[in-house]
């Protein structure tokens, strides 16, 4: 799993795998944007805009990922990030 932040844009970028074939974008209520491999229907990445506004706000909620099969470190890794 890996992260990149842009601090210009307060934009997270997140890589759940690091190969994957043709994906399919998606677009959640939340704002986020998921990437899911369309052979597998896998979840390869998600995008966060206004990620630290809304860490920071309180408002960062994302159920879409609360359904997927997440790493039991994963919060911790991205707060580890500390980009902010």
């Amino acid at each position: 799993m890996t992260f990149c932040y842009d601090d210009e844009t307060d934009v997270l970028h997140i890589a759940f795998e690091a190969n994957a074939g043709p994906c399919l974008f998606v677009e959640t209520a939340s704002g986020a944007i998921l990437r899911i491999e369309r052979g597998t229907n896998t979840l390869i990445g998600a995008t966060i805009p206004y990620f630290i506004r809304k860490l920071k706000d309180g408002s960062l909620v994302m159920p879409e990922l609360a359904t997927t099969s997440m790493p039991s470190d994963f919060m911790q890794k991205v707060l580890a990030q500390q980009p902010w």
